[in-house]
């Protein structure tokens, strides 16, 4: 009896450190699992892990969003078809940007809110409110801050790209993926690729000082399950990822710890893991307690 107690205590222990991220190679087990609330603008990850996803070669940041959608009125955000911050009357969507020598708030995306800043140079950015002047807007869009040589230009210019990505539902819980490899960047949702694009010019490494945030005051809803990993994923190990980290019905599991499978215990009085009795040899001893 006692045997089987310890195996499944082992079981359980051997389980808590799978989900725990123990075991991991690939994952950094250090981030903390959430969730977060958005409008706290939440710490993901430190600023050496943004500049490691930022300066090396390769790199993926993956975690779970669930928005809320905002009760406010649409707006409207003017057009340009001249180089600058507004989106481009022909298309809606935002053209290449230059910034001013290092500031690139002229740059800045109206209306948009960041869901995910990575170390102020990856940023995603979803539309919350509908935008009746930009009927073709992007909901969501990835935005890269990059340093070039632009034309017409002598030196190396700071820039924001800008690239169009399908929305994320609102009530949802979606599994978002950033993948890079040089200049090369893919985007998921769930098990799906979205976006495989190169950007024009490499990223502002040199911008890179912040942290990993998810979030901002304005926008509602959870972010939880960060994960790190210093490679390109492929679409199979996003999958496997998307896998292991939800249930059936898409939402993501509950992160196990140390604390969490330490109230697993299947002994709470402590009373099957006493100590074996022996019986005594005489058969004149009087017995009155139950067999082990």
């Amino acid at each position: 009896m006692t045997y089987w107690v310890y195996l499944v205590l082992a079981i359980i222990v051997l389980v808590g450190f799978y989900y725990s991220g123990f075991f991991s190679t690939k994952t950094d087990p250090g981030l903390e699992a959430g969730p977060f609330a958005l409008s706290q603008s939440p710490q993901l990850a430190p600023t050496d892990d943004a500049q490691r996803f930022l300066r090396g070669n390769t790199g993926t940041f993956q975690s779970f969003f669930h928005l809320v959608p905002l009760q406010r009125t649409g707006q409207t955000t003017v057009c340009n078809n001249k180089p600058g911050g507004d989106p481009n009357c022909s298309t809606d969507r935002y053209d290449l940007c230059v910034c001013d020598k290092n500031d690139c708030s002229p740059c800045n995306h109206k209306a948009y809110f960041s869901l995910l800043n990575i170390g102020n140079v990856v940023k995603l950015e979803v539309l919350a409110v509908p935008d009746a002047g930009r009927p073709n807007a992007a909901q969501t869009q990835l935005v890269l801050r990059t340093t070039g040589i632009t034309p017409g230009a002598t030196t190396q210019r700071v820039t924001l790209e800008t690239f169009a990505l399908p929305p994320i539902p609102f009530q949802k819980w979606t599994f978002v993926t950033i993948s890079r490899e040089g200049r090369r960047f893919d985007v998921y949702y769930d098990e799906t690729l979205v976006l495989s694009k190169r950007a024009q010019f490499s990223l502002d490494t040199a911008a890179g000082s912040s942290p990993i945030v998810a979030g901002e005051a304005r926008l509602f809803g959870q972010a939880t399950w960060p994960m790190l990993n210093p490679s390109r994923l492929s679409i199979q190990d996003v999958s496997r990822a998307y896998k292991d980290k939800t249930d059936t019905t898409g939402k993501p599991i509950e992160k196990l710890s140390i604390k969490a499978f330490e109230k697993l215990n299947p002994c709470p009085a402590g009373g099957c893991l006493k100590s074996v009795t022996v019986r005594p040899a005489s058969p004149l001893y009087n017995w009155d307690t139950d067999y082990d």
